[in-house]
């Protein structure tokens, strides 16, 4: 009995795995959630499937280069050039194939600075939706809100996943998220439609996902030996070395807070 039920969550688990591989090796992504629902974790699992070295602004696993936001750039051509006819080639600035994940990317690039960003870095929408045809390989986000990031970007997400939730059980974690098509049902965080039984159900089922694009649940579970990613990346970023810094010892003045 324990096997059987073991050998179908392994079964489960690992159609699971497929789903999300082809995610990523395939579209676009942006995966959103508040603090604590999986969003690295999950962008670590897949990472961890495809076993093929990638850039990320953080550091994942062994096979991570680390890379600059800036070189995002279509080598400075932006729209214009494309209509003009001027655009100026440049040398290759990244390996055919390797995927490029962006955590946080609502800090690196903050939609309430959408003016700066676009003087500052005009070329990076165009690198963005010409990133699969330049170097055969997809650009992944992840963001506690979707409408966070550059909205220049964001309009060109093909899928969006909303994590959940994150539970331990054993030696594994458990995410749990939402899987859209449309920016807008994953705006509005729709859930999937309940199964209905019927001809009358299922008419309205596939009007539903014709209005609101494909909509499902879906969880992984990842084993806690393969987490190396650094779930406090920012303190690295941000603070002096231990021996550097100032210790803070916190006071409670009273039991009422002051």
């Amino acid at each position: 009995m324990c096997f059987n039920r073991k050998a179908k969550d392994d079964a489960r688990y690992s159609e699971e795995d497929a789903f999300l591989v082809d995610i990523f090796n395939n579209h676009k992504t942006e995966t959103f959630g508040y603090q604590g629902t999986g969003k690295d974790l999950l962008t670590s699992h897949v990472i961890r499937l495809i076993g093929r070295p990638h850039y990320g602004n953080m550091c994942y696993d062994d096979n991570t280069v680390l890379f600059d936001l800036k070189d995002l750039n279509a080598g400075g051509n932006t729209y214009q050039d494309l209509i003009n006819g001027t655009v100026n080639k440049f040398p290759r600035r990244f390996a055919e194939g390797w995927h490029k994940y962006i955590s946080d990317c609502g800090i690196y690039l903050p939609s309430q600075y959408y003016k700066d960003l676009e003087e500052l870095y005009p070329g990076m929408p165009v690198e963005f939706a010409l990133h699969r045809q330049l170097y055969n390989s997809q650009i992944h986000i992840n963001s506690q809100d979707i409408d966070r990031p550059w909205t220049k970007l964001t309009e060109q997400i093909d899928v969006y996943i909303n994590t959940l939730s994150v539970r331990k059980q054993g030696e594994y974690l458990y995410v749990r998220y939402i899987y859209y098509t449309k920016y807008d049902s994953a705006r509005r965080r729709l859930l999937p439609l309940p199964r209905t039984k019927g001809i009358g159900g299922d008419r309205d089922a596939a009007q539903f996902y014709a209005t609101n694009g494909e909509i499902s649940e879906h969880e992984i579970r990842a084993h806690m030996r393969d987490i190396e990613y650094d779930t406090r990346y920012f303190k690295n970023v941000f603070f002096l070395d231990e021996e550097g810094m100032q210790r803070y010892k916190p006071i409670r003045i009273n039991r009422y807070g002051y």
